[in-house]
């Protein structure tokens, strides 16, 4: 539910930014939160998708220095892009990746995670343009929506917007997030105005609001478990990447 891509080639990552939460009636969801799933530091570029706090427990490490453990790979996917060269320093549960071979050396051209990926490869391939292969992939996959984001390493430039956390996306989900009935035929409807007449949703909102539910960017790595070779070559790339 979400659609994440890197172009190596013109050194952009770029994604959608819509966050929900799936039950066996509907699909919750937000779009335009704030709370974004690109994530610039100083030496890297990380793009992320999966659970949203441990994505947020992320943010938190890549930016204080006082929390020395990282908070590992359990329940999301991660691309870690070094600033200096685009080199992909690290990935985890990217879905499609596209290469060339120049002589007997494999280049990774382009990488591609979420419920889009599909979608968005197949506009990439004929557009080569990171930030045309997410709109494309929001029109086709019903799980990606919300504005496109982006960062060029070569300029250091892009849409992204101080990030909200983790509480500010939460509050947001509950002022102006969205329900989308499975099976009904109808439009998505407010989350206010579905929780004055379904008690269902008003049990999600009130969970969200505790912390119980977590909003998320569903992928495939969500619900696979780690190895400890990747945690290895995650603690690898940390080592080449972070400055501690």
């Amino acid at each position: 539910m979400t659609t994440n891509v890197y172009d190596k080639n013109a050194s952009i990552v770029g994604t959608d930014s819509r966050w929900s939460f799936n039950t066996d009636y509907a699909v919750f969801y937000i779009d335009d939160s704030g709370f974004e799933k690109i994530v610039d530091t100083s030496t890297a570029v990380f793009l992320f998708a999966g659970d949203s706090q441990v994505i947020q427990a992320w943010k938190d490490y890549l930016f204080d220095e006082s929390i020395k453990d990282d908070p590992g790979l359990t329940g999301i996917a991660m691309l870690m892009v070094d600033k200096a060269d685009g080199g992909v320093v690290f990935e985890h549960g990217q879905d499609i990746q596209l290469s060339n071979t120049i002589g007997d050396i494999e280049q990774l051209i382009a990488s591609f995670a979420g419920s889009g990926a599909r979608h968005a490869a197949g506009c990439w391939r004929s557009n080569n343009c990171a930030v045309k292969s997410v709109d494309t992939a929001k029109l086709m996959d019903p799980y990606s929506g919300g504005e496109t984001k982006y960062f060029e390493l070569a300029t250091q430039t892009g849409n992204l917007t101080q990030d909200v956390g983790l509480k500010g996306m939460n509050v947001a989900f509950m002022e102006r997030g969205m329900v989308m009935y499975l099976n009904s035929g109808q439009n998505p409807v407010s989350i206010r105005d579905a929780a004055a007449t379904d008690d269902r949703v008003k049990g999600v909102v009130s969970q969200v609001a505790q912390g119980s539910i977590a909003l998320s960017a569903p992928c495939d790595a969500q619900y696979m478990q780690p190895t400890a070779a990747d945690n290895e070559r995650l603690k690898s790339a940390l080592g080449r990447v972070m400055r501690r």
